[in-house]
């Protein structure tokens, strides 16, 4: 089990959200105890921006548990061609 927050960044390019998803990935890396923390990361840009939030982040969602089944501690983009 694990944790799941949202972060919407405005104004904010795939190249930046990776850049900043990495920085936030760096903030999170360690041990407790024997236990690593990992942090798996799925984004959305505005391609592919629904009209319903939910469905937005339904989509992040998706490429996020695609970034748990490869090896966690990943970052994903989400892509239509995203069957999970």
């Amino acid at each position: 089990g694990g944790d799941e927050f949202l972060m919407l960044l405005c104004d904010c390019d795939l190249k930046s959200s990776r850049r900043i998803s990495n920085a936030i990935k760096r903030c999170f890396s360690f041990r407790v105890s024997t236990e690593k923390i990992t942090l798996s990361i799925g984004i959305v840009t505005n391609n592919h921006w629904s009209e319903s939030p939910d469905d937005t982040v339904a989509m992040a969602d998706k490429a996020m548990y695609l970034s748990k089944q490869n090896g966690k501690d990943k970052i994903f983009v989400y892509d239509q061609e995203i069957t999970v």
